[in-house]
C-alpha cells in the first residue's frame, strides 16, 4: 500500500459483523431462519414475493442499530486522503455510505438492502411506505409502469449488473 498510487478495497461480511450485521454462513445465523427466496421463484410466484418481503423486514429489524464499524471509518479516512479509489464490495447494508463514502465511490456487487426499485424501469422506491402497506394487509408493492418491486439487494439467481462488474474490473486492474 505504501508503494501504490491508489488502491482498492474488497469488502464482504467480515467488516460489517463487528457492527450487528449478521453474515450468511455463520452458525445459528437469522439468514438460515430468514432464507432468501431465489430470483425465479420470486418473479414466479406472489405467495413467495410475499414471503420474501416479510423475511426481508423480519432480518432489517435484527440490524436496524446496525452503525459503521472502525473498517467502514478506516476506509472512508483512505479514501478523503486520495489513498483510496473505491470500495468494492458484496455487503447490502450501506454501511460504507453511511461512514461518508461518497455513492459513486461504493461498487455495490450483490446491491443494497436499504431501499427498493422496479425489476422494469429501475425507479427507486423508499421501504417505509412499502412496510407499512405490506404489514397493514400485505400488500406487495408495485411499480406505476406495471413492474413488479424487489428489494435492491441481489437475489439468488438474479445476474450481478453488468455495470457493476465492469467497474469493478477496471479499478481491480
Amino acid at each position: 500500500m505504501a508503494r501504490a498510487d491508489r488502491i482498492v478495497a474488497f469488502t464482504g461480511a467480515g467488516l460489517s459483523t463487528e457492527c450487528g450485521v449478521p453474515d450468511y454462513r455463520s452458525p445459528g445465523s437469522p439468514w438460515k431462519v430468514h432464507a432468501p427466496i431465489g430470483f425465479a421463484d420470486y418473479l414466479a410466484d406472489p405467495a413467495l414475493r410475499r414471503e420474501a418481503w416479510r423475511r426481508k423486514f423480519a432480518m432489517d429489524d435484527i440490524y436496524a442499530g446496525a452503525r459503521p464499524g472502525r473498517g467502514h471509518r478506516a476506509l472512508t479516512r483512505l479514501y478523503a486522503g486520495g489513498r483510496l479509489g473505491a470500495v468494492i464490495t458484496q455487503n447490502i447494508d450501506g454501511l460504507q455510505q453511511a461512514a461518508g463514502m461518497p455513492e459513486h465511490a461504493v461498487i455495490e456487487l450483490h446491491g443494497n438492502g436499504s431501499y427498493a426499485a422496479c425489476l422494469e424501469c429501475g425507479i427507486r422506491f423508499e421501504l417505509a411506505p412499502i412496510r407499512q402497506a405490506f404489514e397493514a394487509d400485505g400488500t406487495l408493492p408495485r411499480c406505476a409502469c406495471g413492474g413488479i418491486v424487489k428489494s435492491a439487494s441481489i437475489a439468488f439467481g438474479q445476474p450481478i449488473p453488468q455495470d457493476s462488474i465492469r467497474r469493478a474490473a477496471s479499478l481491480a486492474l
